[in-house]
């Protein structure tokens, strides 16, 4: 009976908090700042970074196949470039349509590594955030992921929290994407498959270089 109660409270709360977000949605529409309130929300997605990860592989690989020195290559423009790249591949592989906006490198690398910003429409937002928060699997993994624990303090800790810290919520979504969900582990064993190219000038000589 504990249990069945347990499972019960769990829905009718899981139920209270998708009516709130559904609502916050359907309050926009038809109002005077719905220009505003539709404008694209941006996140972070955590794929890895610059330092000593498998795009930096793929990439010094690259150059060691074009047979360019190392010492003429713009490193900070050729990231950038790829970045917007590994954004492509992602829409084209998830069928999405998020925008780069910048790369956020850190000055030093001791705690933290590269992000890259993107930005997503509201419908987009909507309905990633409708698939997740109604997935068993995320919703378990991001209680346990957004939890304080030795070493990190949460603000923010559970879905009921997140779905109204919406641009965390998308950090985490894709976090669990390209690092914990199977059906999507190819997304980062194959990075061969983005389009980085010479001919796409993602590989940037710096022109002052004697």
């Amino acid at each position: 009976m504990e249990d069945i109660y347990k499972l019960k409270k769990q829905k009718q709360m899981k139920t209270k908090t998708n009516n709130n977000f559904d609502s916050r949605l359907r309050d926009i529409m038809g109002t005077a700042d719905f220009e505003k309130a539709i404008k694209d929300t941006e996140f972070a997605l955590d794929f890895g970074g610059f330092y000593q990860s498998i795009h930096t592989e793929y990439i010094d690989q690259y150059i060691e196949d074009l047979n360019v020195n190392w010492e003429y290559v713009d490193y900070k423009k050729t990231y950038e470039n790829y970045a917007r790249c590994f954004v492509d591949y992602i829409n084209f592989s998830l069928n999405q349509k998020l925008k780069y906006v910048e790369l956020d490198s850190p000055k030093y690398y001791n705690y933290t590594t590269d992000k890259i910003i993107v930005s997503i429409n509201e419908i987009d937002k909507y309905n990633l955030i409708q698939k997740y928060r109604n997935d068993d699997d995320f919703v378990e993994w991001v209680n346990k992921a957004s939890a304080s624990r030795d070493g990190f303090t949460s603000f923010c800790s559970g879905i009921d929290n997140l779905i109204n810290e919406q641009e965390l919520l998308l950090e985490y979504i894709f976090t669990y994407i390209l690092w914990n969900e199977e059906d999507y582990e190819f997304l980062l064993g194959d990075i061969g498959s983005i389009d980085f190219s010479m001919d796409d000038l993602e590989l940037v000589m710096q022109k002052d270089k004697s």
